[in-house]
């Protein structure tokens, strides 16, 4: 009698201790289904705390692996300088030239001159068709059209303004003869140079809907595009 009690109280333990165990494994299924991420959020850190975290001989590995590893300041690396194979400085017709006018007007070509000029001009007939009514002083009404060769002055002098610095536009062709540049008023007059810096202009603002450059550089996008070809066509650097 005693027998047969101490064999069902045996099965009774372990269909309990099975029943335990399957439950803690539907348990564990579900949390990691819960978290599909696994260690996904997990710092580099973490992880390897997590692995350092288990018996005290693991601990003992993991801390041996660690100090195995030592940091090192950036002062010990050498660097190697590369060395250019290709040819390099100036490219195709700029390649023997030595004229300074001459290697301008490769970069700022007469294509790019007549573009400026053209984006100029329409801008100047916008800006006065747009107007109702143009004061009797007003520079509009002596507006004549700019051409190719009145540009390059143009580009000319706003190269030399950046050698010879004075406060003011105006002071550039000042008949002061302390102060006198006569250079400027020489070749231009002072109302023809502001009304030409007045309309300058570089893309047609009729166009902005069908642009697809960067938003930002729309003004003077068709410039840049060009100084860049041909930028990789003279000048390769070293």
């Amino acid at each position: 009698m005693m027998a047969s009690s101490r064999k069902c109280l045996f099965e009774d333990e372990i269909e309990q201790s099975l029943l335990e165990e399957l439950t803690a494994s539907d348990q564990s299924s579900c949390s990691d289904d819960d978290d599909s991420s696994g260690t996904d959020d997990l710092t580099v850190v973490e992880v390897l705390g997590s692995e350092c975290s288990g018996s005290e001989s693991d601990n003992v590995q993991c801390a041996t692996a660690s100090s195995a590893h030592s940091w090192e300041d950036m002062t010990n690396y050498v660097g190697q300088r590369e060395q250019f194979v290709d040819k390099y400085w100036p490219q195709n017709e700029a390649q023997n030239e030595t004229y300074c006018a001459k290697l301008f007007k490769m970069f700022f070509d007469d294509e790019l001159v007549e573009l400026i000029v053209r984006e100029t001009n329409t801008y100047a007939a916008q800006k006065i068709q747009a107007r109702s009514f143009i004061p009797l002083h007003s520079r509009m009404r002596d507006w004549k059209p700019v051409i190719k060769d009145e540009m390059y002055v143009v580009l000319a002098l706003f190269m030399l303004m950046g050698i010879i610095q004075k406060p003011t536009l105006r002071s550039y062709f000042s008949k002061n003869y302390i102060l006198a540049t006569p250079i400027f008023g020489s070749v231009t007059s002072m109302d023809r140079f502001e009304s030409i810096c007045n309309f300058m202009h570089f893309n047609n603002n009729d166009h902005v809907g069908t642009y697809q450059g960067p938003s930002k550089l729309f003004k003077i996008y068709p410039v840049l595009s060009h100084l860049n070809t041909n930028f990789q066509s003279l000048y390769l650097p070293g």
